[in-house]
């Protein structure tokens, strides 16, 4: 626990009661239990405790871990993404980003891609960028450490049919 947190007030006591009451709702109307590791480990319970909304379906992951600016934000930078090109356990023209496999060609001529399961459709296109001079070294020049930035650009909003209420766990059962 950081230390500078001593405890909470009262209102913000009674707002954690009522997401940790209103997530383990969640859970129980999608079947699913809540243990003290899935309160440790639950994305979405952190998100409401933050303020955050709660989506109809789970956002799309990066690296392991919802990604809800995928689904809120007009376009985001991305680190990688490739389509595997051989046979590997059927996986042979999905599209990886940020190490998801969730992803299909639409259009390969105009780089356009779509999220499987929630139908959310992206462009793809890489453009040169200046790095924020507070995320540099005191003292580097950010032009002298441009580069070429990956980037998806949202074509479609995400669905709006409550198919499921999403628990904040991985497909790992937690």
């Amino acid at each position: 626990m950081d230390e500078k947190v001593t405890s909470l007030t009262r209102e913000q006591c009674e707002f954690a009661c009522k997401m940790v009451c209103r997530w383990m709702n969640i859970c129980e109307d999608n079947k699913r239990g809540s243990s003290s590791a899935d309160v440790d480990h639950s994305a979405l319970l952190r998100r409401m405790l933050m303020g955050g909304p709660i989506h109809e379906n789970p956002p799309p992951k990066r690296y392991s871990y919802p990604c809800w600016a995928l689904v809120e934000e007009d376009e985001i930078e991305i680190q990688n993404m490739h389509e595997y090109d051989i046979d590997i356990e059927g996986m042979k023209g999905t599209v990886v980003v940020d190490q998801a496999r969730e992803y299909e060609w639409v259009d390969k001529e105009k780089k356009i891609i779509k999220h499987t399961r929630l139908g959310i459709e992206y462009q793809y296109s890489e453009r040169e960028v200046t790095p924020d001079a507070r995320h540099l070294r005191k003292g580097l020049n950010p032009e002298d450490h441009k580069y070429t930035g990956k980037f998806l650009k949202r074509l479609n909003d995400p669905p709006t049919g409550k198919e499921e209420i999403w628990t904040g766990r991985d497909g790992s059962g937690r």
